[in-house]
């Protein structure tokens, strides 16, 4: 199927449906995407998506699903999804309580050239990629975006040729955390600002990891001031705080409280 105009190629708001066997094809780079998938008036449920070939929405969207008011896309299974030659190829978001969650993405392949992100999230959880192949030579942004929400990968295949050394193939955002992404790419810069388990094997790689900041989670323990903890509320004003020197705790800070 060729596309001829500027708004999206296929739209999707009902549940029970799909496509198969299919190419879209923007003949003018003109396009907003190939397929939107919103969940805006009712629920959408159990779409099916089977060898379907995305190509050439350099100003748009290969694939976008987008949730608000309350409303959300669920189960939807994508098998062999092809996305190449796009600005954003997968991009997923949710407004206003609206969720995306417990899709599947099975042996879907992004590539090409001219893309901001491959895959860009702004809200979900849930949602597995297995299999998932994305080597675009060079993203602006990241081959893997995430702003907002979860990012679950199993055998993710990453690879940039000509992305800059100083450019993440993987970002994510402050904030964000229970991403599970595992698998192989070709080297290159991840920079995760929030707290995440990403454990790719690479030859060649870069790493920025969340610098142990959070103070609920580990025995960092920082901001101590005087008596007063960040983030802990005491019962009895009674009560006397020490951190221990750090030549007896190597790598963290501990603190004794005395109680009566």
């Amino acid at each position: 199927m060729q596309y001829l105009g500027d708004g999206w190629a296929v739209n999707f708001s009902r549940h029970s449906a799909g496509m198969r066997d299919m190419s879209i094809r923007d003949a003018f780079g003109n396009g907003s995407g190939g397929i939107s998938i919103t969940a805006v008036d009712e629920l959408v449920e159990s779409l099916s998506f089977k060898r379907v070939i995305i190509y050439g929405f350099t100003a748009g969207t290969g694939l976008n699903l987008f949730a608000e008011n309350d409303k959300g896309i669920a189960y939807a299974s994508f098998y062999e999804l092809r996305v190449r030659h796009c600005k954003i190829g997968i991009h997923i978001k949710t407004e206003d309580q609206g969720f995306v969650n417990s899709n599947s993405f099975n042996r879907s392949i992004i590539s090409g050239g001219v893309y901001d992100k491959a895959i860009f999230l702004q809200g979900c959880n849930n949602n597995e990629f297995l299999g998932q192949v994305i080597e675009p030579y060079e993203t602006n942004s990241a081959h893997i975006y995430v702003e907002k929400g979860q990012f679950v990968a199993r055998g993710i295949r990453i690879e940039g040729a000509s992305q800059p050394a100083d450019r993440p193939l993987l970002y994510f955002s402050p904030g964000t955390s229970e991403s599970i992404v595992d698998g192989t790419y070709a080297g290159g810069l991840i920079m995760d600002k929030g707290d995440n388990d990403l454990k790719l094997s690479s030859s060649n790689s870069i790493n920025t990891r969340n610098p142990g900041t959070n103070i609920i989670k580990n025995s960092a323990l920082l901001g101590i001031q005087g008596q007063e903890v960040p983030n802990w509320q005491f019962s009895h004003n009674n009560f006397r705080l020490e951190i221990l020197n750090p030549e007896d705790v190597d790598d963290h800070r501990v603190i004794k409280l005395y109680i009566p």
